[in-house]
């Protein structure tokens, strides 16, 4: 077990408390398998970055401890595994966790039910942010039957600061930040050059995108921002509404250039999973285009009091035929042209949860300029 405690500064702890092997283990990595396929069964949070601690004079050294184990049956009984092979993928410069991965590390460790418990000491000697990549292979359940490899994983260390440098697409593959963050040694999130695209839009926050359009986020604060500002931003991550949202604690800006909309078809808003941790739209298919600003073409029609944006390429996800037009997040609510009137439309793709459940795709008009009727 592991324990950190917050004291003073930036670095979220000045002492890692290891307990003896009969105590319980809840921030171990549990190895085992689901559906005959490996997998880290447990912590829930074991994907999200870890705060490592100085260790000062004469090391030098920012350390973290990890423990690996092999989950147990239901009830307690024994072991999922017999044995299992934790197999690096690749692993940043400067980072070694024991002598397993890193830097003249084998990359790899083989672990057996007769000592599944392991622990390893993650060190690197200059502050950043380190990524091992990994994945489980030549799994052997207790039964003596072949698993298949597991999909690959992070394990994320963070020396000298309390937040994980990462780009959007990382950022897709990792859960929310655990609550208590980061004084329970886990680190909350920093993304650079994100370039706004709604301003003071929206209430609560703004969305922003990379500069090549490639992906986008809504980030939670109360920080003015103008379209084009370009912006650092740290924070915790949470999924709200069925998008990813980073609930900032700074943000930094500089002024920069608007950015441009991509044309989209109405099929295309709704799209697949962009990541482990980052939910699709119900019966999406294709590449997320969620936080990114969009521009649609189409005719506007009314269902249940609601507009839709039908441009004739799909109905998603069980509603009417079109894309739902989405006001409610606007600082200053606008009227919008009557059904019929065909129209192009800027917005934010972004999602919704309705009542059923279920995740449908959205488009969000910052303002009236952003709706042009033909």
């Amino acid at each position: 077990m592991v324990r950190v405690y917050r004291v003073t500064g930036l670095l979220a702890a000045v002492a890692v408390l290891i307990a003896s092997a009969v105590s319980a283990h809840e921030n171990d990595l549990m190895f085992g398998y689901d559906a005959a396929q490996a997998a880290v069964m447990s912590p829930a949070a074991y994907e999200c970055p870890r705060i490592m601690l100085p260790t000062g004079p004469p090391l030098n050294l920012w350390i973290r401890d990890i423990g690996v184990d092999f989950a147990r049956q239901p009830g307690g009984g024994a072991y999922l595994l017999e044995s299992v092979t934790w197999q690096q993928v690749s692993c940043t410069a400067g980072l070694t966790i024991g002598g397993a991965f890193g830097d003249g590390r084998p990359g790899f460790v083989t672990l057996t039910s007769t000592a599944p418990h392991v622990h390893f000491q993650a060190a690197a000697r200059n502050p950043g942010t380190y990524i091992l990549r990994s994945y489980l292979k030549n799994a052997v359940a207790k039964s003596g039957a072949q698993v298949a490899p597991s999909a690959e994983f992070y394990t994320i260390f963070v020396a000298g600061s309390d937040y994980a440098l990462v780009d959007l697409p990382l950022l897709r593959n990792l859960p929310d930040t655990p609550a208590g963050s980061p004084a329970n040694g886990f680190a909350g999130v920093e993304v650079r050059n994100l370039v706004v695209s709604t301003g003071q839009a929206f209430a609560g926050g703004f969305y922003a995108q990379t500069l090549g359009r490639s992906a986008g986020v809504f980030i939670q604060s109360n920080t003015p921002v103008a379209e084009g500002d370009v912006v650092r931003v740290r924070g915790k991550l949470a999924t709200v509404g069925g998008e990813r949202v980073i609930v900032a604690d700074s943000v930094e800006t500089e002024p920069g250039a608007p950015p441009r909309p991509l044309g989209m078809t109405v099929r295309s808003l709704a799209a697949a999973s962009a990541g482990r941790y980052t939910p699709g739209a119900d019966g999406g298919v294709g590449v997320s285009s969620v936080g990114l600003l969009v521009r649609v073409a189409g005719t506007l029609r009314e269902h249940d009091g609601v507009l839709y944006l039908d441009d004739g390429s799909a109905s998603l996800g069980g509603q009417p035929a079109g894309v739902r037009l989405s006001l409610e997040r606007l600082a200053t609510p606008f009227s919008l042209p009557e059904p019929g009137s065909v129209v192009i439309v800027t917005g934010v793709s972004g999602h919704v949860v309705d009542g059923d459940g279920k995740i449908r795709p959205v488009l969000r008009p910052r303002g009236p300029g952003d709706i042009t009727v033909l």
